[in-house]
């Protein structure tokens, strides 16, 4: 998937955004005051450990630094104080254990 949907609270209406740079589905995504992160997943063939951002200001997705480890089925947190997005686990031929921040 390549394709996005995001919902404006503010009118109550879908809007179609930008198409992600990168195709994939089954990845960890976090919501910061700048925009949608995206991280890892599946392109249907193989893992990912690319990472891309939709930008607000820009209105475009731009691509950010790429995890240590490829994943997909990943639980993403911020921390409270928005300086530090979390990834948790996830899977990549096996179950992972290991955490990036």
């Amino acid at each position: 998937m390549k394709s996005v949907d995001a919902y404006n609270l503010k009118n109550n209406c879908w809007l179609k955004i930008e198409d992600m740079i990168q195709r994939r589905k089954a990845f960890g995504v976090v919501l910061l005051p700048d925009g949608f992160y995206v991280f890892g997943g599946l392109n249907g063939s193989e893992f990912l450990k690319t990472c891309e951002k939709y930008s607000f200001v820009n209105e475009k997705w731009e691509k950010i630094n790429s995890m240590n480890k490829a994943r997909s089925h990943s639980i993403c947190l911020r921390s409270p104080d928005l300086m530090f997005v979390y990834i948790i686990g996830g899977y990549n031929k096996e179950i992972l254990d290991s955490n990036e921040r």
